[in-house]
């Protein structure tokens, strides 16, 4: 089911590098630094819109370099907000509205 298409509804940093090292077959490396978490990768031009359908409202496509290759960029994912951002008040986490057994409704960040 990875390899055939996916939505994913909320990304973790280590979520989306093992999505990607799982549905793409690319090993992505982790920035884990304070304010500067991210997940860099390889991916040519088809991998890369892939990445972009499955990423949650929480994060983005930073920026995507070509590579000398003609054939590759190097991806930079970011959350739009930082980590940082949690600790001055403002949630991360998706507040999750019951709407009975088991299924839940995601709202906005809080």
């Amino acid at each position: 089911m990875l390899r055939e298409g996916y939505q994913i509804k909320y990304n973790t940093i280590g979520g989306i590098r093992s999505w990607i090292e799982v549905a793409l077959d690319r090993e992505a490396l982790l920035e884990l630094a304070e304010g500067k978490q991210a997940v860099e990768v390889r991916l040519i031009e088809e991998e890369k819109a892939k990445l972009e359908g499955v990423l949650s409202h929480g994060w983005h496509i930073a920026s995507a370099t070509p590579e000398d290759n003609g054939e590759e960029f190097y991806v930079i994912v970011k959350p739009n907000h930082s980590y940082a951002d949690a600790r001055k008040g403002r949630s991360l986490l998706p507040k999750l509205t019951r709407l009975g057994g088991r299924r839940f409704f995601i709202n906005e960040c809080y």
